[in-house]
């Protein structure tokens, strides 16, 4: 029987093999040894190894190169994200540290005012004793003043008067206000029934006792009346009390206004409570009415002037109001307390101008410490420019709230022989408005300072660049994006593009003439200046041209050293009309960053450029020695 013949395996059927094996599952738990067994024993069996090994390397191969492929498009992006996470974590590291610092302090500091507090809290103990010791003994004067005055009466014989002073010296039963109504009455009726015995009888009662006898039980009622509301918290109670006592206008008048002055002082502290809370849980969005009657609602509850007032009524419903739930229900809750305030003083018949000042006070204190100031240290917890801009809009309104109030109170009183109606809270309320511009602007700086930080200026580039710097784009275009969405007055925004350019200015003056760049070229400033023309051009393109006069400072103070103008500088006429703006000293840093630059050149032209620079800064310093502008 003839042997039997090997098959052999062509280089076509090796490579079909092997990408079948390539192409398996590669989620498969399995091997599939199995099928890898067979072929390896056929390809042995028939010597064929070295073109089989030829082809697995040659797969191998192909593999390699096409790992290497997907690997090199990643390989830098994942170098980026490496080094962003490396600079963020220095930046966490540095946050770390300082926040462990301002701890450390915190609690040094801390430590002292506690030992302060309890030092405090001691001397106020001592001081409340002293004060509890006092009234006791002016109490006991009081008692040994009774009994010395009933001495006297009896030595002169006056032994009823005696004897009522001695009444003096029994404790008084406390007041119940309930009372107080049927008490006034009896009051009225014994001193009515005591006028018509001294007009019928000519020696049963004689004036000078019945006159003794009024202002003794006057007195004695007004102390026992005002104990009886030292502790009374309801200011409802004062309305009552008013209410029993205007029988006794003409002689107690006094007393009620002290009074008065005590319900006014509760009063107020209610309120403050309220107004501290509407300004605590306003949400800083505008206030929505739905319908014509919601609207008419408001008006009628605010203080607003009338062309602004007509505009709104006019406007389509729905609409959104230009203020916030705050100010309407401030409006509302200083309505309420005009109405509770005159309504204690209604049916007095004088002190008109005492009423008027204790009203105008105790709103002011009201509009200032309880709405203004609460709004100011509301203002530093806020970060968002919108709601900002929204307390903005509110302050004005409170502004033209002040002058409306004041000019209908003014009218009101008129009518009743009242005085003029006095508000200081406008004044306030400007300082607050003028407090959220500023935290407007220091918000935008902050957002800059993130710009700059991307900035990658080259401060000794081979050549000029013709096109501005890449960050300025969107710097830009965030800035007046935000500006231009917050609504308010035109003349805020303006104010908030000038602090903003003001800013910039500074930041770019100050890699030219501050600490933190040790030198610079020519080819540097004249970027510099590219970027200046492009903010400028784009403040044009918004109609906001006028401000770039805020770069006059860094235009003049840049041309000097490109023009080669400081020789001219020097002369003091030329500095006083054409450079009033340039800062010696920081004319004389950019001079000495130009040096310093030259001066570590090797070619002879640009170290004697250097060293040119260098003696210019010397000859800008000798002029003004003391400038630390």
């Amino acid at each position: 029987m003839p042997p039997r013949r090997r098959p052999q395996f062509t280089q076509e059927n090796i490579d079909q093999q092997l990408q079948q094996i390539h192409l398996l599952d590669p989620a498969s738990s399995s091997e599939n040894l199995e099928q890898l067994g067979p072929i390896i024993r056929q390809i042995h069996a028939n010597r064929q190894q070295e073109a089989y090994l030829r082809t697995v390397q040659a797969l191998i191969d192909s593999k390699d190169a096409e790992i290497e492929k997907i690997c090199s498009e990643n390989y830098q992006d994942f170098i980026s994200s490496v080094s962003t996470l490396f600079t963020v974590k220095s930046y966490t590291d540095k946050m770390k540290e300082s926040i462990a610092s301002l701890d450390d302090s915190v609690a040094k500091i801390g430590g002292g005012l506690v030992e302060k507090k309890r030092a405090l809290l001691q001397t106020k103990k001592t001081a409340a004793n002293m004060d509890e010791a006092i009234d006791t003994l002016q109490a006991c004067l009081r008692v040994l003043d009774v009994v010395d005055r009933v001495g006297e009466m009896v030595k002169a014989g006056r032994y009823w008067s005696a004897l009522r002073a001695q009444s003096d010296l029994i404790l008084p039963t406390p007041l119940r206000l309930a009372s107080l109504p049927a008490l006034t009455q009896e009051i009225s009726g014994f001193f009515i029934v005591e006028s018509h015995v001294l007009e019928t009888t000519g020696t049963f009662r004689s004036q000078k006792d019945v006159e003794e006898l009024w202002d003794a039980l006057v007195g004695r009622l007004s102390n026992a009346i005002e104990e009886a509301l030292q502790r009374e918290q309801d200011p409802e109670a004062f309305l009552r009390v008013k209410e029993s006592l205007l029988s006794f206008i003409m002689t107690l008048e006094k007393f009620i206004l002290v009074l008065f002055e005590k319900y006014a002082s509760l009063l107020e502290s209610q309120f403050s409570k309220r107004f501290e809370m509407i300004v605590r849980q306003d949400d800083h969005t505008p206030m929505q009415a739905e319908t014509t009657t919601d609207v008419t609602t408001v008006l009628d509850t605010i203080w607003l002037q009338e062309s602004e007032k007509k505009e709104i009524s006019a406007a389509p419903t729905p609409q959104l109001l230009p203020w916030s739930q705050s100010f309407f229900l401030c409006c509302q809750d200083i309505r309420l307390f005009i109405q509770k305030f005159y309504a204690f003083v209604e049916g007095v018949s004088g002190h008109h101008r005492d009423i008027d000042e204790i009203l105008s006070k105790s709103l002011d204190n009201l509009l200032i410490k309880h709405i203004s100031e609460a709004i100011g240290q509301r203002l530093v917890g806020t970060s968002t420019l919108t709601q900002i801009a929204q307390i903005i809009t509110n302050l004005e309104h409170f502004q033209a709230a002040c002058s409306e109030l004041q000019r209908s109170l003014t009218n009101l009183r008129s009518s009743q022989r009242g005085g003029i109606i006095r508000l200081n809270a406008s004044s306030s309320f400007q300082t607050t408005l003028s407090r959220s511009l500023g935290r407007i602007a220091g918000l935008i700086s902050s957002k800059l300072d993130q710009f700059f930080e991307l900035s990658e200026y080259d401060w000794t580039p081979k050549n000029r660049e013709t096109s501005p710097s890449m960050y300025l784009y969107e710097l830009v275009n965030w800035l007046t994006t935000v500006v231009d969405s917050l609504v308010i007055k035109e003349s805020y925004k303006d104010e908030a593009y000038k602090g903003a350019l003001t800013y910039i200015a500074d930041c770019l003056m100050n890699f030219l003439g501050g600490r933190d760049i040790p030198m610079l070229n020519e080819n540097a400033i004249s970027n510099i200046l590219i970027d200046v023309d492009f903010l400028e051009d784009e403040l044009k393109r918004i109609g906001r041209g006028h401000l770039a006069s805020v770069f006059t400072e860094l235009r003049l103070t840049a041309s000097i050293p490109l023009n080669n103008t400081v020789q001219e500088y020097l002369v003091s006429g030329n500095r006083q009309s054409s450079y009033a703006a340039v800062k010696a000293k920081r004319l004389q840093a950019l001079l000495d960053k130009l040096g310093k630059y030259g001066s570590q050149l090797r070619d002879s032209a640009s170290r004697e450029q250097g060293e040119k620079r260098r003696k210019e800064a010397d000859a800008v310093g000798r002029i003004f020695p003391g400038d630390n502008r």
